[in-house]
């Protein structure tokens, strides 16, 4: 029996470039309305995980765990605009559209972009700053001002992360898939030469922007191995990030072997080339058609020009997105993690004129070694974990697999390496609970049986604020006695998607009224009746002590609005 099952390899190439989801005729007309469903993974530049990391889809949202794992609610939407936004503080915003099966997970993996430590701009006398892979901003005197639009001549925190077209993980970077809208208003796809993201603050946080009747020079290099098919004169765009579309806006001019341009306003900045676009799709197996290839990655290359884009299968096997109509491509199969640059699968596909499905890909070949990896989630009472997942490591990488519904993990594992050693562990994203890390040596067929998933974290703040539900972990907490905080982090309360709470505790268990409280940028006033009350089971009498208990109540805001809370924590004491 083929079992539902969704894998998220340690890194995703989500669709890009030439081959993406895309509408080749009107703006409007994105495929039928569908039940998406969204999984993947966040991490950053590095790979490693990012926890808390709000993700959004619709009307759902989640919180990233300590692996960077979420998994999103079904919400309904078009099958060619399925968009996904994920935010953390210190890092640019995430948003793209994707292309989806009805009632099927759409394995992502994303890596955010920290903002690193800003340039220092003078605004009063201007100044030009390098960011680095042949990319710089030109900012004049006098360029800036306040949200409300008065001047400022302070100095300003430029934090800018460009992207070069020849970077290898560029479809693991940035936002959107490159669907964008011209300016006549038409939808396609762009073929990249380069790109920035830039954000502008004063040194208090508060937001800056280009100031009416001013301009901001963006000089882009041009690739090398892209300079023979790079235009004499190119349109701008930037991306409008509650789309999910890089918009047409002016004009960059080849000089010097860089791309110059003039803009207004700050977001991401691109510098391409727009195609007609048809739309293609297939699936992918391995074996059979039993056995669906999953977190493949299927990369297209343009012939002609040397233009590359992929999209990633999902838990079926299939992928689909929007080609370059009029193109013939090269499609090749790749399984970065377990096989590195090995192409497993090769052929030449278009020009397409049409929509068009692949016929079914099956990659039977019994050189690729591979195994076979069977599991069962159940809870400390021995039932099946609903909402799971397993967190699978072998030679240095690790794939998320999420459970089927009745707990059950099926996987095959393409193993070009001959890996022996290999562990998993199991998560319950509805308690959040672990399992203790099983161990085993790599065979044809491993079925490891029942994985009791009972563990408690070691550390968790969980809430839910009006209805909606939220973990935090790695939190942070303090106690000296009088007065206790447990918070999720020092550095964002004021963010959408954290818990700060200070409260006076004596130095045993008891309850008591919150002093302070901000969750998710909703701050209690206490010139207001109020009644959120924190029992404490565990104070933390001595750093590295748990500090644990429950809080719930309501509140109101500055503006008389009011607010529901509930939740438990359980906090090492850090201080």
């Amino acid at each position: 029996m083929n079992k539902l099952k969704w894998l998220l390899p340690t890194i995703l190439s989500c669709v890009v470039a030439l081959f993406i989801a895309c509408n080749k005729d009107a703006v409007s007309d994105y495929g039928p309305e569908v039940e998406i469903m969204f999984a993947g993974r966040v991490t950053n530049e590095s790979g490693d995980p990012i926890s808390d990391a709000r993700v959004e889809s619709g009307d759902e949202s989640a919180q990233t765990d300590q692996n960077g794992i979420f998994k999103l609610k079904p919400v309904r939407g078009r099958a060619r605009n399925a968009i996904l936004h994920i935010r953390k503080n210190g890092y640019f915003n995430f948003s793209r559209a994707f292309v989806v099966q009805d009632q099927s997970v759409t394995n992502v993996q994303v890596q955010l972009l920290e903002k690193d430590p800003p340039h220092s701009l003078n605004a009063a006398s201007g100044a030009q700053l390098q960011l680095g892979s042949g990319m710089s901003l030109s900012f004049p005197a006098n360029a800036l001002v306040r949200e409300n639009g008065a001047a400022f001549s302070g100095f300003a925190r430029v934090y800018a992360k460009p992207l070069a077209a020849d970077d290898p993980d560029l479809g693991r970077k940035m936002p959107g898939d490159l669907r964008a809208i011209d300016g006549a208003g038409e939808e396609g796809v762009l073929s990249t030469f380069g790109m920035v993201a830039v954000e502008l603050e004063d040194n208090s946080g508060n937001t800056l922007k280009v100031a009416a009747g001013k301009s901001v020079t963006i000089n882009m290099a041009i690739p090398s191995a892209l300079a023979s098919v790079a235009p004499e004169e190119i349109p701008l765009w930037y991306f409008d990030e509650e789309s999910a579309r890089w918009k047409e806006e002016g004009k960059a001019t080849k000089v010097n072997g860089a791309y110059v341009g003039e803009v207004s306003h700050f977001s991401f900045w691109n510098c391409d080339a727009f195609s007609e676009t048809v739309y293609m799709d297939g699936s992918v197996f391995f074996d059979n058609r039993s056995t669906p290839l999953i977190g493949a990655e299927i990369q297209l290359t343009v012939l002609s020009n040397g233009f590359k884009g992929s999209a990633i299968s999902n838990g079926q096997g299939w992928f689909g997105g929007a080609v370059p109509k009029g193109y013939e491509m090269l499609l090749e199969i790749r399984l970065p993690e377990q096989c590195g640059g090995a192409v497993l699968y090769s052929q030449n596909i278009g020009p397409f004129e049409t929509d068009v499905t692949l016929s079914d890909i099956i990659i039977n070949d019994p050189s690729i070694p591979h195994s076979i990896v069977e599991a069962q989630l159940v809870d400390c009472d021995g039932q099946p974990v609903e909402n799971g997942y397993a967190i699978l490591k072998y030679n240095g990488i690790t794939a998320a697999v999420f459970a089927s519904s009745d707990g059950s993990i099926e996987y095959t594992l393409i193993n070009c390496q001959n890996v022996v050693d290999a562990s998993l562990t199991g998560y319950d994203l509805d308690e959040f609970l672990e399992s203790t890390p099983v161990s085993f040596i790599l065979d044809n067929t491993n079925n490891l049986g029942n994985i009791t998933v009972c563990n408690t974290l070691s550390e968790y703040i969980q809430y839910t604020i009006d209805g909606q539900s939220f973990t935090k972990v790695e939190p942070n907490g303090n106690a000296n006695g009088t007065f206790a905080s447990i918070a999720s982090s020092f550095d964002s309360i004021t963010l959408n998607q954290n818990i700060y709470m200070w409260f006076v505790q004596n130095p045993s268990s008891g309850s008591t009224l919150v002093e302070q409280l901000n969750v998710n940028g909703l701050e209690l006033d206490v010139s207001k009746p109020f009644n959120v009350t924190v029992n404490v089971d565990q104070p933390g009498l001595n750093v590295g002590d748990s500090m644990t208990g429950t809080f719930g109540g309501d509140f109101k805001t500055a503006n008389g609005t009011s607010h529901t809370i509930t939740g438990s924590y359980k906090v090492l004491r850090d201080w």
